[in-house]
């Protein structure tokens, strides 16, 4: 009987002193203060002043502690195997990061894992009526658990309270739907749109009047990437601040000056993937090529345009985010644009031949990667919305327009 209280009591005292070990992890974990972070969304939700490369990198910084201290705490780096609290305070941050511009969260709303499951805690904190952005990031989870009850209260809080961040809540979710369908309940969208009587077009593109020159307007078409629903492309320049264009660029494209924007934009225009891709076709006459590349290979006969769209629609969509991060002039810009166009105008024959390369090249870049093709939908919204700059510029543009903009 004796081994048995003693038993016990190790037990008692083993409870009592992992209880005690987890507080003192989360002590140790130094949890980030996030009213800094909330404060700078505030600000760019209403229309203020873009953030600085500072403010930017506050935004971060406190993402990157959070993340660091939950992974810590609960000794998972999975943020979906974190507890409800915990996953649910870090999706609100998460959003309020994407709500910045910030180019590393811009993705949460609506391609994140996180939100999964998400809805009811959510919901507790949103209930109690004490913060409008823990609404706003319910809205996307409970479209994805096709709870459109709660998706449309949160909605209509926002509506009453916070306007800028219930426009936040549409512009997401029209995102989500139209440029990542597979991630999110496309039917539940449209559904949410038809309920709170709001319209999921953001047209027409291009926008009438047209500000933009016929030659531009043109050269501004080949831009693929973002969606259209997060850049309209009404001038030449990237829709982002300077600081956002900038950590974009040293992030995806390793862009940090002029010098390398001058670099990496001549690759593009003078070999990107096209190269890879061609080198390998080479190896494809005597079957030395990588088994995972023979499917897009047997797409991609040697002689034919290849994945050049690929370059150099890209080529267009980072020379635009070098203006916006000044990194080239305006007439710099201009002057890659209009000769990517043109290349773009003697080597195919329509919107669809151009589309077909590009996906060509999103198939490569994702083997190369070792991940998935992403840019599918935005090329789907291109050849086939009504909304689609395509449907309104015509591809074979009359020359006389292009020697008055020489």
């Amino acid at each position: 009987m004796d081994i048995l209280y003693a038993l016990a009591g190790f037990a008692v005292l083993g409870i009592f002193l992992y209880v005690k070990f987890k507080e003192g992890s989360r002590s140790a974990a130094a949890l980030p203060e996030l009213e800094p972070l909330r404060r700078l969304a505030d600000r760019i939700a209403g229309g203020g002043e873009a953030l600085d490369e500072e403010e930017l990198g506050t935004v971060t910084s406190t993402m990157n502690g959070l993340y660091e201290a939950y992974s810590y705490i609960h000794g998972d780096e999975s943020n979906t195997a974190w507890p409800d609290e915990d996953r649910a305070t870090y999706y609100v941050a998460a959003v309020q990061a994407c709500a910045t511009g910030a180019p590393d969260h811009s993705g949460w709303p609506f391609r994140s894992d996180i939100r999964q499951g998400l809805r009811k805690p959510l919901a507790a904190r949103a209930g109690l009526g004490l913060d409008p952005w823990w609404s706003l990031a319910m809205i996307q989870p409970a479209l994805l658990d096709g709870d459109l009850d709660t998706a449309c209260r949160a909605y209509e809080e926002l509506e009453r309270e916070r306007p800028d961040l219930a426009e936040l809540a549409r512009r997401w979710a029209i995102v989500g739907a139209r440029s990542y369908p597979e991630d999110n309940d496309v039917g539940a969208t449209e559904a949410f749109f038809a309920r709170i009587g709001a319209s999921m077009s953001n047209g027409p593109h291009p926008p009438e009047p047209d500000t933009v020159d016929p030659a531009l307007r043109w050269a501004l078409c080949c831009a693929l990437f973002p969606a259209y629903h997060r850049d309209p492309r009404h001038g030449l320049a990237a829709a982002e601040a300077e600081a956002v264009a900038r950590q974009g660029l040293a992030r995806f494209w390793n862009i940090t000056d002029a010098d390398s924007a001058a670099e990496r934009l001549a690759w593009l225009f003078e070999s990107g993937h096209q190269a890879q891709l061609e080198r390998l076709l080479l190896l494809a006459r005597t079957g030395d090529e990588p088994p995972r590349f023979k499917a897009l290979l047997a797409d991609c006969p040697e002689g034919g345009p290849g994945i050049l769209a690929w370059d150099l629609c890209r080529a267009v969509a980072t020379a635009r985010s070098c203006v916006a991060a000044g990194f080239i002039s305006e007439e710099e810009g201009r002057t890659c644009l209009l000769a990517a166009a043109a290349t773009l105008r003697e080597t195919f024959a329509s919107w669809e031949d151009l589309a077909q390369s590009y996906r060509l090249g999103d198939r490569f870049f994702a083997l190369i990667d070792e991940g998935e093709p992403v840019h599918g939908p935005l090329v789907d919204w291109l050849l086939e919305s009504p909304e689609s700059p395509w449907r309104t510029v015509s591809f074979q543009i009359d020359p006389a327009l292009l020697e008055a903009e020489a």
